[in-house]
């Protein structure tokens, strides 16, 4: 057994640690839901990633739909900034990064600046999963500022009374 996961946390590593040394450009090409995603990066294969830092509402759970809508305006068919990174479990998670809805330019060469992931905390999209450890303060900050944010003015999923985290949903 510890053969095999030490064996699993090294393809992990060696599948990481070069994709993360670099910075990634990619295009989104389906969002799945309103975490997770299909990622065309340059000069690599296709793959499906997850946000790091957030668990949005599963697609049968309420604001699930929504969740998955806000995540397409925001990513869908545009170019994104990708860094890797692996959690606490070994799950490899993305932060990503697009050029802002309301940005003055609009080409490849403007500037990636909005976190998608705080978009998502911002719009009442997610929760900031405080489970996956790893985040760094700043950003660990920033994403609990969000999640009140959207809390206190009781936006999308914040609109239900007693919303349900995906992770107890689950199970």
């Amino acid at each position: 057994m510890r053969i095999r996961l030490r064996a699993a946390s090294l393809l992990l590593a060696a599948w990481v640690a070069p994709v993360a040394a670099e910075p990634l450009q990619g295009r989104v090409s389906e969002v799945i839901d309103g975490d997770t995603l299909r990622i065309e990066l340059a000069g690599r294969d296709a793959r499906i990633l997850q946000l790091a830092w957030i668990d949005a509402p599963a697609p049968q759970q309420a604001h699930g739909d929504a969740a998955r809508a806000s995540l397409s305006a925001l990513v869908l068919q545009r170019d994104v900034r990708v860094e890797l990174s692996a959690d606490a479990r070994g799950q490899v998670r993305a932060t990503l990064w697009v050029v802002p809805p309301d940005a003055p330019c609009r080409n490849d060469t403007c500037p990636k600046t909005l976190d998608v992931a705080h978009a998502q905390l911002t719009r009442g999209m997610a929760w900031h999963d405080r489970r996956s450890l790893g985040q760094q303060p700043q950003s660990f900050a920033q994403y609990e500022q969000a999640e009140l944010y959207a809390k206190l003015r009781r936006i999308g999923l914040w609109s239900a009374q007693n919303p349900v985290p995906p992770w107890q949903w689950r199970h």
